[in-house]
């Protein structure tokens, strides 16, 4: 799934007046949106993998001219879930009828909304087609408060609906930052236990004890990231100190109710770059040396470097000045955006000074000059 073999296609299809986006290959990660990460979601573990196949093909230039199809030939759903060549069509067809069916749910204070996760999924001649609700669009692709980055092969490995939920949601802060503790309604939601009403589902009404809940969406969910022989090895997992047997979470209480869980897994970092454990103070230290710097570079009419941004923003998190820290997080989102721009059209220029030479010299070899003569 090495993105640099990735090579995508845009046909017409009658059917599908939209422009039809086809891959050759998955990135090596899923990017999702914090809004998405962290909405009211209930998918089977075969629904959340047809969803991923989706988001992981989806970038946000796929949107500049209207709403995108993604295409999926048999052989690469195969490939992809892991399923026999011969059983696709009979596996996800009562999968995709689900799914169109499926919402997401986005809170905003009091206000909330549940859209259809799909336009519509068709399924003919052996090609998948899957096109996304266009009013789901900016949370599809808007980064603006931050995203999670979630290993593609390492997602489609994991079994349990839940456990592919969590580690999505452990995806969100890789490097700098953290999950604050969650109320659990929030996480109930999260993993689509309560319905829009806030009430238990009706196929759910046993995690009305929230033992039950815990045990088979968090613990049992970490108990698989921790056996999996690669996922096991991209986090640790420390005990916990408020349930027995228990690692990567913490459970917060009013009196003798469980009202918060904490997740406190932590991401091994893949370089050699020492980890950063601050506290208050060091914080305190780091956000007045890198805001002294960011007014200096503004004189000079410069920007402060990525790494400093995302630096800047786990210090204001860990000083609790959350307004900062999305404002600090919007700049981040913003600058990647830039830097993937200029990566683009830098490639876009080789490329045309490419097509330049081999046109020189096919020119060459036909005797004669290519000159400006149109």
């Amino acid at each position: 799934m090495a993105e640099n073999k990735l090579i995508e296609n845009s046909v017409e299809d009658p059917s599908f007046p939209d422009r039809v986006i086809t891959k050759s290959a998955l990135p090596e990660q899923i990017k999702k949106g914090h809004v998405l990460v962290f909405s009211h979601q209930d998918l089977s573990k075969r629904q959340a993998d047809v969803f991923a196949l989706m988001m992981a093909s989806m970038h946000k230039t796929d949107w500049d001219k209207g709403s995108p199809v993604y295409q999926f030939t048999t052989e690469q759903i195969s490939r992809y879930l892991g399923i026999d060549s011969r059983s696709v069509r009979a596996i996800i067809k009562p999968v995709c009828n689900e799914l169109t069916k499926k919402n997401i749910g986005i809170e905003n204070g009091n206000n909330f909304d549940y859209t259809p996760i799909f336009s519509r999924i068709r399924y003919e001649g052996g090609i998948l087609k899957m096109k996304p609700n266009p009013e789901l669009k900016e949370a599809y692709i808007d980064y603006k408060k931050g995203y999670a980055l979630i290993n593609t092969k390492n997602y489609f490995g994991l079994n349990g609906e839940y456990s592919k939920r969590l580690y999505e949601i452990l995806s969100r802060f890789k490097t700098y930052g953290a999950i604050r503790p969650i109320p659990l309604k929030d996480l109930m939601s999260m993993f689509g236990v309560l319905n829009e009403k806030g009430e238990f589902k009706s196929d759910k009404q046993s995690f009305r004890n929230t033992s039950v809940f815990i045990n088979r969406c968090i613990k049992q969910s970490i108990e698989e990231l921790r056996s999996n022989p690669i996922v096991g090895k991209e986090m640790v997992f420390p005990d916990s100190l408020t349930r027995k047997e228990a690692y990567g979470f913490e459970l917060i209480k009013q009196g003798r109710t469980i009202t918060h869980i904490e997740f406190t897994t932590r991401w091994v970092k893949s370089t050699d770059e020492p980890i950063h454990e601050l506290n208050q103070s060091d914080a305190l230290i780091k956000i007045n040396k890198i805001e002294r710097k960011r007014i200096l570079l503004i004189k000079n009419g410069q920007k402060l470097p990525l790494e400093d941004l995302e630096l800047l923003h786990s210090c204001y998190q860990i000083i609790g000045m959350e307004e900062k820290a999305e404002k600090v997080q919007s700049a981040i989102a913003t600058r990647k955006e830039e830097i993937e721009a200029e990566q683009s059209e830098e490639q876009i220029l080789s490329q045309a000074e490419q097509s330049m030479i081999e046109l020189e010299m096919f020119a060459k070899q036909m005797g004669v000059e290519s000159g400006d003569d149109y």
